[in-house]
């Protein structure tokens, strides 16, 4: 037998994965981190509560990117065109999710684009907000408005990092999935 050296074209062969189990424990440590991090928040000293708001910041932000990086990577399903002498499969996917998906996408992208100046004004706002949180958490006051640009960068950082991974993970995986799924059956 042949030895599959990598990047000759040959379809790779490794057992089925769960897709599930993935996602399931993910959400279980991402709930933890959570749990902790608002118990860190609510009744720790000040550097525990300094962490633990730092942390919920990255998190809501990073749950709004991944929510945003899943609409843009949703795939489209290739419609099914009846062929005389197949048959036909056992099932048509449903394309709910992509219309919703292409939906919501034109509606943030054309807001976004309209409204671009009031989505600055709006971050700066909760960053100076978030600013004042960190500096009441850390027992001192910041003339320098540090703590602002600290709460900008969890922002910003948590919504690029989760959209694109999430993104990359939507368009891969999840396509993976849905094409074995959408097979069929032999």
């Amino acid at each position: 037998m042949a030895r599959r050296v990598p990047g000759d074209g040959a379809p790779e062969s490794r057992p089925p994965q769960p897709f599930g189990n993935g996602v399931i424990f993910a959400g279980l440590v991402w709930s933890l981190v959570a749990v902790a991090a608002a118990s860190m928040y609510l009744l720790g000293g000040q550097g525990a509560r300094l962490v633990g708001l730092a942390v919920l910041v990255l998190f809501a932000s990073a749950a709004i990117g991944a929510i945003a990086g899943f609409l843009f990577g949703v795939p489209k399903s290739v419609p099914y065109v009846p062929r005389e002498g197949v048959a036909p499969p056992p099932y048509i996917p449903n394309s709910n999710l992509e219309q919703v998906s292409d939906w919501l996408t034109k509606i943030i992208i054309g807001v976004g684009l309209v409204e671009i100046r009031q989505v600055a004004a709006i971050l700066r706002k909760i960053a100076t907000r978030l600013g004042d949180a960190f500096d009441n958490s850390s027992g001192t006051s910041d003339t320098t408005n540090t703590s602002a640009a600290f709460a900008l960068t969890l922002i910003l950082g948590g919504l690029l990092i989760s959209f694109v991974l999430t993104y990359m993970w939507v368009r891969t995986r999840l396509f993976q999935v849905l094409a074995e799924f959408g097979r069929p059956p032999t």
